[in-house]
């Protein structure tokens, strides 16, 4: 097996081991990233790559979206605002090659990113488990 396949292998196998909540946590980061290399791209006129990343983003806010169960978490239908806002707001982004969209998107995401970042780790502490979660992992979500 070539290098290549052997690191595909290792971060599909990696993913489906990784439990669900290290995982959501995984998405949002991937999801800031994502839209603050958007963020820098659009400034700096890179518009294939802001493309590319900001595609990327809807499809994380759409995955994100489709996963969330509005039957066992009352809360959730708030959550599913935000993303729905979200996708609206990044194709406007897309459209536009937009900066100022995208760190507007990115004033909603970064408080996600951080309470699902403490949810994960109070989930933890109470379990008296010990993880690396909260790093923030490059490639891990790829549509």
């Amino acid at each position: 097996m070539n290098r290549a396949k052997l690191a595909d292998r290792y971060q599909t196998d990696g993913l489906a081991i990784t439990p669900p909540q290290q995982l959501l946590v995984r998405l949002y980061e991937r999801l800031q990233r994502d839209l603050e290399q958007a963020r820098d791209a659009a400034a700096n006129g890179v518009i294939e790559e802001t493309h590319r990343l900001l595609l990327h983003a809807q499809d994380i806010v759409y995955e994100l979206d489709l996963a969330l169960d509005t039957d066992i978490w009352e809360d959730g239908r708030s959550l599913k605002a935000i993303y729905a806002y979200l996708a609206d707001r990044l194709i406007q982004a897309n459209l536009r090659k937009s900066p100022v969209i995208i760190e507007e998107c990115l004033g909603h995401v970064r408080p996600l990113v951080t309470a699902w970042r403490s949810a994960l780790a109070s989930t933890q502490r109470e379990r008296g488990v010990t993880s690396t979660a909260g790093t923030q992992l490059a490639g891990t979500y790829t549509a």
